[in-house]
């Protein structure tokens, strides 16, 4: 399964979870699934081990990307049913329209902001969650 984290600042799990709630299902437990009818194809929770799952390394560019330490992080598991770069766009424009911060993808180490998401960018020579883009890159590594 593929991941989306999102970093937030400036605001706290309740105001994150009334966002979350107005588009997909809630579960106890502060969990989500999106979409709220049909099959799930994101699964939403916070990410509260985010510090002690990154790498030591990787703690300064957060800090460096976000401003600071991130006051909320969650994290959406996107099935392997389905492309997901709609969805998982979908789940961070919710997010960052709404709160300051960052995101990023499984595709590599970059912190992107909502803009950089927007106008395509693609600063490491792939889009977000470009997992075509991806693919294609490690195919051709392989030949």
């Amino acid at each position: 399964m593929r991941s989306v984290v999102v970093y937030l600042k400036n605001t706290e799990k309740p105001a994150v979870e009334a966002v979350v709630s107005s588009f997909a299902k809630h579960f106890p437990g502060e969990k989500w699934i999106y979409p709220v009818t049909g099959d799930p194809t994101l699964w939403i929770r916070f990410y509260d081990e985010y510090q002690s799952e990154l790498e030591p390394e990787e703690m300064p560019d957060l800090v460096k990307a976000l401003g600071q330490v991130p006051d909320v992080a969650l994290i959406a598991d996107v099935s392997g049913r389905i492309k997901g770069e709609k969805e998982a766009r979908m789940f961070v424009e919710q997010l960052l329209t709404v709160f300051p911060g960052v995101a990023q993808d499984d595709y590599g180490d970059h912190y992107w902001s909502l803009e950089e998401i927007n106008a395509g960018s693609m600063p490491q020579g792939l889009h977000f969650f470009d997992t075509q883009g991806w693919y294609d890159r490690e195919m051709k590594g392989r030949e």
